[in-house]
């Protein structure tokens, strides 16, 4: 895989440990995605989840919902490379390297400020 980083000319720079655990939060989006969506099928049906499940999985709709939010910020031509390049480590195309990268940071910043992780 494609290794991960920020350019360090941001003014707003975010820490390391921070900016990774909010690429893996994202990576993961799919299948917190999947199991927020089988959490409400399943309370439609009746089913009683425990206290810890349904804290847990509203934790994870909370994320999948500012994940989403953050994602619409970016504008629609540069979504899906965007999304691709932290998601599956595609590469950019070979155009607009640093506006590519600007969106990319902006997201997940966006991601990160709608957690709490950073200011």
């Amino acid at each position: 895989m494609a290794k991960i980083y920020q350019s360090k000319e941001s003014k707003q720079w975010i820490p390391h440990n921070a900016y990774m655990a909010i690429v893996y939060l994202i990576r993961d989006y799919d299948r917190q995605k999947m199991e927020y969506s089988e959490y409400l099928t399943n309370i439609h049906r009746g089913k009683k989840p425990t206290e810890e499940t349904v804290l847990r999985l509203e934790k994870m709709g909370h994320n999948v919902k500012i994940i989403d939010r953050a994602l619409q910020s970016i504008p629609e031509e540069y979504r899906e490379g965007i999304w691709n390049n932290i998601v599956y480590a595609d590469p950019y195309p070979d155009y607009a390297i640093r506006t590519w990268s600007r969106h990319k940071w902006r997201f997940v910043q966006s991601v990160g400020v709608g957690l709490g992780w950073i200011d």
